[in-house]
């Protein structure tokens, strides 16, 4: 495992921004779900997953990224999918139909200038 096989974070206001590796898989799908568990326990409801950098996810991965949607709802918060999404990645958002659960938008400047309320 490489450098950037570990989801790394930043925070803007209220919202987490979860960097995600290039691969979303069984192997790196443990740490986005160990940083949005993080994020809850440290009160951080608005998550942001930046997937800019991601052109794999498994079903693994889409697992992890419905729960953590789950988790944050049950607090009443947010969790919003941030692009530039590669062709691989938008297939396997349009293949589950999941493209029609998380809301997306294009980049996490453009979700960040948004606002905080997630």
């Amino acid at each position: 495992m490489g450098a950037f096989d570990k989801t790394t974070f930043t925070d803007h206001g209220d919202i987490r921004v979860l960097h995600v590796p290039a691969e979303l898989e069984v192997y790196t799908a443990p740490s986005l779900r160990e940083a949005s568990v993080n994020a809850v326990n440290d009160g951080r409801y608005h998550l942001l997953v930046d997937l800019s950098q991601t052109t794999f996810i498994d079903s693994t991965g889409w697992g992890v990224l419905v729960g953590m949607r789950n988790r944050v709802g049950r607090y009443g918060g947010t969790m919003r999918l941030a692009g530039p999404i590669s062709g691989g990645v938008n297939s396997g958002l349009k293949i589950t139909g999941l493209a029609n659960v998380f809301e997306i938008v294009g980049s996490v400047e453009v979700a960040i200038g948004a606002g905080d309320e997630g």
